[in-house]
């Protein structure tokens, strides 16, 4: 990894717009996988955006950009299913019921 970075007279890093646009992308899905039910409603259609931005950038190959067509239907698809229910919400659906009594 190359970690040989400079920074600019403001004291930032600059990157390329296309890398920025998928750094930003990354840190809105992760976000969404950790705020609260909240929060992750107003994050779809940024994450959809960003990935529909990201779809018209010639400088990716046609692969990957046919790759994030597919990634950007399951966030729409999300959109339309008002997919938002809290991570506490979505991990008591993966366990079973327990029983009232133990015998």
């Amino acid at each position: 990894m190359n970690t040989d970075l400079s920074l600019n007279a403001q004291g930032q890093y600059e990157m390329r717009s296309t890398e920025a646009l998928i750094v930003g992308t990354i840190a809105l899905m992760s976000h969404y996988g950790q705020c609260g039910c909240d929060n992750r409603q107003a994050l779809l259609p940024k994450i959809v955006g960003n990935m529909s931005c990201l779809m018209l950038q010639a400088e990716l190959s046609a692969e990957f950009r046919f790759a994030l067509g597919q990634i950007r239907s399951m966030w729409t698809d999300a959109i339309a299913n008002n997919d938002c229910a809290s991570s506490d919400e979505r991990n008591a659906q993966l366990w079973h019921k327990t029983s009232e009594v133990v015998q």
